[in-house]
């Protein structure tokens, strides 16, 4: 009954982190965040009967169901709106949506929620030897109180997610989509379907990994995890036509995750492995080159109770997200992923390689809008890399000045514009007060290594050129030459975007690309085991 949608939308805003390498000058800039609109209609729905019960027997549910105790407000505001009034049922007994309901509740499984008093509900639903009829025909108090009930759960542990402030001290300080309970019952109530209420509740990401999450139990369900032993000594990259003892356990392993090989004992890596091993270096982000190496191991190794829990995780970011995003062009980086996602109108229209943070000067994940680049940029040192990387007194030497091709300026060090500049030939700001931006870099190579977690805090774009090309498209006096003249000018240059562009920095280590296949990255800053506790109330 639950679809799969394509498409990748990856959304994010603001964390804090203090970080180094890019702060730009003395002054904290203005925080600017992109709005973000709840994306659930407020629908009002009509009572379905006349027939109400007294406000009394709320009271008396709630205390004898203490599972809901702390959605106590979300009874109280939802049928007091309707002056108590039952909503599961119309004149000939329960509505499709109870029906809808309750067939979807062992669905939420998949979901990673539990539900309580499933099997009450079960027999107030259908009672067994049908003595009762009346439970089924005729509104009956605990039956409607326990689907409302069952539904807040719902909306609040899959719809909506774990507390705000719980994200913000794991540091996901993104503004998050607004959802009312109350709102979001009266919409489920005048849904067409079940699928259809969902997808306009949940972002498209989260289907897929839901998908993914079903097939990854089934597989830890089939057996054991098959373990591939690392490569060693002389033959530690294993290429098409070669013998290795490793080739036959690579093949069950794959087989066991569901990738289409046929059986055989053989140790040769045959031609019909190929489109496979690359599909698996793709998935985990890794080189397409048909090379089975210690890497490609270590992720197909990774168990599937791991995979669960990473599944989990990204589900739960997904849940903070909103299904839709308003803007007609949207910057995306996933820092995990190491890569900048452009999207027009909803739409992946371009894509590059970045360089974030490492772990110890973390990429803050937060969100901005795109105000202005500056080509042939000065960079301001930090006084933190000037303390801890450099050294004041080497920093006043003159020959270090001039070797670094640096000065000071009105108190601040400051490295001068031009191709060896640790910006390199332009930057982007979205203005923030962590002082992170997008900017270019003359250490090309590092964009070549799968894992590119090597700066300071700032995020630097493998292809800064087709970037301002983008962000300047709509004037169309910035010609390409203009552009590359600007970038190489040896001049500081700031134009202010008439178009502002939201930036998200995000952190999901499973998405799905824009064919729906799902990726898994390694956990870079060490957050999934975080959120992963929390959701399991440590």
């Amino acid at each position: 009954m639950r679809k799969a949608f394509a498409g990748i939308l990856l959304l994010f805003a603001i964390g804090i982190l203090l970080l180094y390498a890019c702060k730009s000058g003395k002054s904290r800039p203005t925080e600017i965040t992109p709005e973000i609109t709840d994306t659930i209609a407020m629908i009002t729905a009509p009572a379905p009967t006349n027939e109400r019960f007294d406000s009394l027997a709320l009271d008396s549910f709630l205390r004898s169901h203490p599972n809901f105790n702390r959605l106590k407000s979300a009874f109280n505001d939802f049928y007091r709106q309707r002056d108590y009034q039952y909503v599961w049922y119309h004149s000939k007994g329960l509505n499709e949506a109870a029906f809808g309901l309750t067939a979807n509740l062992t669905g939420f499984e998949n979901d990673g929620v539990e539900i309580p008093y499933k099997k009450l509900l079960d027999s107030l639903m259908m009672p067994p030897d049908a003595k009762d009829p009346k439970l089924v025909d005729s509104p009956h108090v605990q039956t409607e109180l326990l689907l409302t009930g069952m539904y807040f759960l719902y909306a609040e542990r899959v719809l909506k997610g774990v507390d705000e402030s719980v994200s913000k001290k794991l540091g996901w300080m993104i503004p998050r989509k607004q959802v009312s309970m109350t709102a979001l019952l009266d919409s489920f109530l005048t849904a067409k379907d079940f699928d259809s209420f969902e997808k306009n509740a949940l972002n498209k990401q989260y289907f897929h990994l839901r998908d993914e999450l079903k097939k990854y139990k089934q597989f830890q369900a089939g057996g054991p995890d098959i373990n591939i032993p690392s490569l060693s000594g002389s033959n530690t990259r294993v290429k098409p036509g070669v013998n290795a003892a490793s080739v036959i356990l690579m093949r069950k392993r794959m087989m066991q995750l569901g990738y289409s090989l046929a059986q055989t004992d053989t140790t040769l890596y045959t031609a019909d492995m190929i489109a496979s091993v690359n599909k698996a270096k793709r998935v985990y982000g890794l080189k397409e080159d048909s090379i089975i190496d210690n890497s490609l191991i270590a992720a197909l190794n990774v168990p599937a109770a791991e995979r669960v829990k990473q599944l989990l995780v990204n589900m739960e970011r997904f849940r903070w997200v909103p299904a839709q995003m308003g803007s007609d062009e949207l910057i995306v980086v996933n820092i995990p992923e190491f890569k900048l996602h452009y999207y027009v109108k909803g739409v992946p229209e371009w894509i590059c390689n970045v360089v974030v943070g490492t772990p110890v000067h973390e990429t803050v994940i937060f969100s901005g809008v795109m105000d202005y680049v500056v080509f042939s940029p000065y960079w301001y040192v930090p006084q933190s890399i000037i303390n801890n990387e450099i050294g004041l007194s080497r920093a006043k030497s003159a020959s270090y000045l001039r070797r670094k091709n640096m000065e000071w300026s009105g108190g601040s060090l400051r490295e001068k514009p031009g191709p060896n500049n640790s910006l390199g030939l332009v930057k982007f700001i979205f203005p923030n007060s962590n002082s992170i931006y997008l900017h270019d870099t003359p250490s090309k190579s590092l964009f070549d290594k799968d894992t590119r977690a090597f700066s300071h805090g700032c995020i630097r774009v493998q292809k800064p050129y087709d970037l301002a090309k983008k962000v300047l498209a709509y004037d169309s006096s910035w010609t390409d030459k203009r552009i590359k003249d600007a970038m190489n000018a040896g001049k500081e240059q700031k134009v202010v975007l008439e178009r502002k562009i939201p930036v998200y920095i995000g952190y999901f280590t499973a998405f799905a690309d824009e064919a729906g296949l799902v990726h898994f990255r390694k956990d870079v800053y060490n957050r999934d085991k975080q959120l992963m506790e929390t959701l399991a109330g440590k």
